[in-house]
């Protein structure tokens, strides 16, 4: 909607960096650089469809360690106190994007990209270069120099007509499916088949959870362990139980695998039977109230080839895994269980992230998938 001046008014969610529960939508005038000619090399686009999920707010609790805050800057025509990007910033979020103009010829005006965008009707600016596999792009802008590799890759999905023309109910279900599922599925799929993968000398696997480190075939396997998922409810959660009980060889999966949430499912999706899956890890599904419960660590006890318990937490509230392996370390028929305790992504407080607690792994899309890549190539 144009304002009183003529100008197209732009809305944006903005965040107190330092309690990100603290947002606004502020109404914002149309930079002058939008009306600047666009540079070698470079596309101007608009948010058209974007997800939200508890990763905006890992993005905003670890926004200053990891950079997230870099990925869109608060345009300095934001009023203040907004336009103090010290204080005040932009989370990404995955999905499309509109082009509105361009200078890769490769790219036309009314492609659809998929990538990072703000939360905005704010159009914004990306440098790209090619990159492997084709159609794959990377943003080189230098304010965004530190961020993560992974939240630096544009794919063009769509060239124009693209479903966002003239959409379809099909057409927005399947882009609001991709845009919800795709970047959660592909950490749970690296973790599946990179981290946790079987001894496989001549791909120099496993790959550390965060990507580069000390990452032994003992420490991926997972033939001898019980896996406990933590935040079982959450969509990458849910992925990764999937992939560790349909996405494995027979014979290289875990023996057990416990799911604890804030309640139990009222039916075992994805973890149900089908006559064509290979035979599966016994199943478990407490809850936080319940994890800790005599009943509970019995059954953990009761795998006797079993010498790993391995917590994949996903953040899980008021450090619940980190609880969970305290007892275990304390239970009589446990004690002599190897404890992995693996954090991915982070936790629901403001003040940080469990994540980077003492005594846990720190899981890391981006870096996995770099290493990932390195080793089998980005196809």
């Amino acid at each position: 909607m144009p304002s009183a001046s003529g100008k197209p008014e732009i809305t944006a969610q903005i965040l107190s960096k330092d309690d990100y529960s603290k947002q606004w939508m502020v109404t914002l005038m149309s930079p002058p650089e939008l009306e600047q000619p666009l540079p070698p090399s470079a596309v101007r686009v608009q948010t058209a469809l974007i997800a939200l999920t508890a990763n905006n707010i890992g993005y905003a609790a670890l926004g200053t360690q990891l950079h997230w805050w870099d990925t869109f800057l608060v345009p300095a025509s934001a009023p203040p106190p907004f336009n103090d990007t010290s204080a005040y910033g932009m989370v990404p979020a995955w999905g499309y994007a509109t082009v509105l103009s361009t200078t890769i010829p490769s790219i036309p005006s009314g492609s659809l990209l998929w990538g990072c965008y703000p939360l905005s009707t704010h159009p914004v600016t990306l440098r790209l270069k090619p990159t492997a596999p084709p159609n794959h792009w990377f943003e080189t802008s230098d304010h965004r120099r530190n961020l993560m590799p992974l939240y630096q890759r544009y794919v063009l999905a769509y060239n124009p007509p693209g479903p966002l023309t003239k959409p379809s109910s099909a057409a927005l279900e399947k882009l609001g499916k991709t845009a919800l599922l795709k970047p959660l599925w592909e950490a749970a799929y690296l973790l599946n088949r990179f981290v946790f993968a079987p001894h496989q000398p001549t791909k120099n696997l496993p790959i550390h959870p965060f990507g580069q480190g000390a990452w032994t075939p003992r420490d991926s396997n997972l033939v001898s362990a019980v896996v406990v998922i933590v935040a079982a409810s959450s969509k990458t959660a849910t992925a990764f139980a999937s992939e560790l009980r349909f996405g494995r060889a027979h014979g290289t999966g875990p023996l057990a695998i416990m799911s604890v949430a804030s309640k139990i499912p009222d039916r075992d999706i994805p973890y149900a039977a089908t006559a064509e899956e290979s035979p599966a890890a016994a199943l478990r599904n407490v809850t936080y109230d319940t994890m800790t419960e005599p009943a509970t660590l019995d059954w953990l006890s009761s795998f006797s080839t079993a010498s790993k318990i391995t917590v994949v937490d996903f953040g899980g509230r008021d450090s619940a895994a980190d609880r969970l392996a305290g007892v275990i370390h304390e239970h009589h028929a446990l004690a002599e269980h190897e404890v992995q305790l693996i954090g991915v992504g982070a936790g629901l407080n403001p003040n940080g992230s469990d994540q980077w607690k003492e005594g846990r792994l720190a899981s890391n899309a981006s870096t996995a998938r770099d290493a990932a890549v390195e080793r089998v190539g980005a196809e």
